[in-house]
């Protein structure tokens, strides 16, 4: 019993230093970056709760009955500063002023690897405009997991350094993963699909296809290299 009760607090030790060092990861990520509202932040200490595992990540009704009673602490539109970000047991708390939590991002269980800049920039998408740099920055930075959150509409590549993301430009993919070893075109269901290869490690492919210029699926197959270079 007391080997066993030793081991549960190694390892929860082992959990609380590892979030603490992912916590300073994320705020040596953000602390500071200037971005765009796209919504108003509520005058309350809890600002706007989002839940990115939800089909609707905000709950419109809740949000509009917090911002009629207190009012806006920040209106949309208006550009702000990160200050620091909290990282509790379910959620990543973003803060945007003192006193002002501008977003709780909410998850039923918070795991260590996506606690990653590409997380909080993938969950704030639809209500934060970060710049291009970094956007971009946050998929692909150096020495974390920056895989991000996995959810519908994403595929990691390798060890969760990049990810793919329904919506995506050619354009967008290309600049994170090189020029695709393949590009072909065909036809689905009337729509004309453009369809990237890209050789990954070993003798795996990704795939992604496009649709008027903007990716609707990704996916990854195995495939001999030999037959590869034969195509």
């Amino acid at each position: 019993m007391r080997n066993f009760l030793a081991i549960c607090f190694i390892l929860g030790l082992s959990v609380v230093t590892v979030s603490a060092q992912s916590e300073r990861t994320l705020n040596r990520y953000f602390e500071g970056k200037q971005v765009t509202l796209r919504i108003a932040i509520p005058r309350t200490r809890r600002g706007v709760d989002v839940y990115p595992e939800r089909a609707q990540p905000l709950d419109i009704g809740d949000y509009t009955e917090r911002l009629s009673k207190s009012g806006a602490f920040y209106d949309r539109g208006e550009k702000v500063s990160i200050k620091r970000l909290e990282v509790h047991s379910d959620r990543i708390e973003v803060i945007i002023a003192a006193n002002c939590t501008g977003f709780n991002i909410h998850f039923n269980r918070l795991e260590s690897w996506m606690l990653t800049p590409a997380t909080v920039v993938d969950a704030l998408g639809r209500y934060v405009e970060f710049n291009y740099n970094d956007k971009n920055g946050a998929r692909l930075t150096e020495g974390t997991n920056a895989g991000g959150y996995v959810r519908k509409g994403v595929v990691h590549v390798g060890p969760r350094t990049t990810y793919l993301k329904v919506g995506l430009t050619p354009t967008e993919v290309v600049s994170l993963l090189g020029a695709p070893d393949s590009v072909s075109k065909s036809k689905r269901e009337g729509q004309s699909l453009l369809v990237y290869e890209f050789q990954r490690s070993g003798d795996r492919v990704l795939i992604a296809e496009f649709v008027e210029d903007y990716l609707i699926s990704s996916r990854t197959e195995t495939r001999s290299v030999a037959s590869i270079k034969g195509t």
